[in-house]
C-alpha cells in the first residue's frame, strides 16, 4: 500500500498526511478511550509501516553512495533506541502520574510533533538539494 501511494504522490505529501493520520489515531484514542483505541492504534500502524522505509531511504540518500552502509547503521541504531526508550518513557510517565493513559498522552504529543515536522518538511523541503538528481 505504501509503495502504491508513493508511486502516485510526492513523498513529502505522503509523510505529512500519514503522520497526520497517525496523530489523529492517537488523538482519537486519547479522547474516546479504550473502545476507540482497539481500532485506532492498529490502524495507526498501517500508516507507520510506510513511514519507516521512506524515512530510511530518504535519510540514506542524503549521503554519498560510499557512506550508505554506515548511514543505514546509524539510522537503524537510533530507530532501535527509540523503539526501546519510547515504551519505557510511556510506562515511566504512566507510573509517575498514576495511569497508563498519561503514557499515551506522551505518545500522542510525539505523534503531533512528527506531524508538525513533516509539515515543515513539506513546506520548506530542506533536503531538496541533497535528494535532487543532478545529471551534470
Amino acid at each position: 500500500l505504501g509503495g502504491w501511494v508513493l508511486d502516485r504522490f510526492p513523498w513529502q505529501q505522503v509523510m505529512f498526511w500519514f503522520s497526520f493520520a497517525i496523530s489523529a489515531c492517537y488523538l482519537g484514542s486519547m479522547i474516546y478511550g479504550i473502545e476507540a483505541a482497539v481500532i485506532l492504534l492498529p490502524l495507526s500502524g498501517l500508516f507507520m509501516s510506510m513511514m519507516y522505509p521512506t524515512l530510511n531511504s530518504k535519510g540514506i540518500s542524503c549521503f554519498p553512495v560510499d557512506q550508505h552502509g554506515s548511514v543505514a547503521g546509524v539510522i537503524l541504531f537510533f530507530i532501535a533506541v527509540s523503539a526501546a526508550v519510547g515504551p519505557l518513557l510511556m510506562g515511566f510517565v504512566g507510573d509517575i502520574f498514576g495511569h497508563v493513559k498519561y503514557g499515551f498522552y506522551l505518545a500522542t504529543g510525539f505523534a503531533i510533533l512528527l506531524c508538525l515536522l513533516s509539515g515543515f518538511n513539506l513546506v520548506k523541503d530542506p533536503a531538496r538539494h541533497l535528494l535532487t538528481f543532478d545529471a551534470h
